[in-house]
């Protein structure tokens, strides 16, 4: 695994952050999500060893805070945990043998861009991540599409897949999930 620290990345996410024009208080929202799916990772790159039990099934709990637009782009933070995979792999000391487990999860902290596709409820999201594994931060892209279902003027519930590239040393972690939500307007 890489252990490296990506400040230009970070420097990056703050100047956009920092250079977008002031809240509009009629565009602002605020949801909470939770998902699953499947995180894509070449189990044995990652460990370095040749796994013999391991589960992919990816989990997500996470926060959106729309604050402004620029022109059809609804533009805001997200942040969240995630948490990708667990394997396990035997390593042979002498007359016996070490059982080690691996885990991968992490803190995620986006800059998010939301786009409406027409008059409809769907849209697509992107934007640039960071994910904080324990001792090291990887950068990554995430993608996601979606369709939100009205409840009323200011409620909704945002239905999506959503998707990945984490940038690893050698490979990546390419994670592919359902989440559902609730969003909530804030403002006029």
């Amino acid at each position: 695994m890489k252990k490296a620290h990506y400040s230009i990345p970070v420097l990056f996410m703050v100047f956009i952050m920092v250079c977008l024009p002031g809240p509009v208080s009629a565009q602002m929202s605020v949801e909470a999500h939770g998902g699953a799916g499947y995180t894509s990772v070449p189990i044995d790159d990652w460990t370095g060893r040749v796994a013999y039990d391991w589960n992919q099934f990816m989990s997500q709990g996470y926060a959106q805070f729309f604050f402004t637009k620029l022109g059809n782009i609804l533009v805001g933070a997200e942040a969240g945990y995630q948490y990708f995979f667990w394997t396990s792999v035997r390593i042979p000391y002498g007359y016996t043998t070490i059982y080690r487990t691996y885990e991968a999860d992490a803190i995620r902290i986006m800059v998010v861009g939301r786009l409406m596709l027409g008059k409809g409820g769907f849209f697509t999201e992107f934007g640039p991540a960071l994910y904080l594994f324990g001792d090291y931060t990887d950068f990554g892209i995430a993608a996601a599409l979606g369709y939100i279902i009205e409840l009323n003027d200011k409620m909704y519930i945002p239905i999506k897949f959503k998707t990945a590239y984490i940038l690893e040393e050698d490979y990546g972690l390419l994670p592919l999930g359902l989440s559902a939500g609730f969003g909530l307007r804030l403002g006029k």
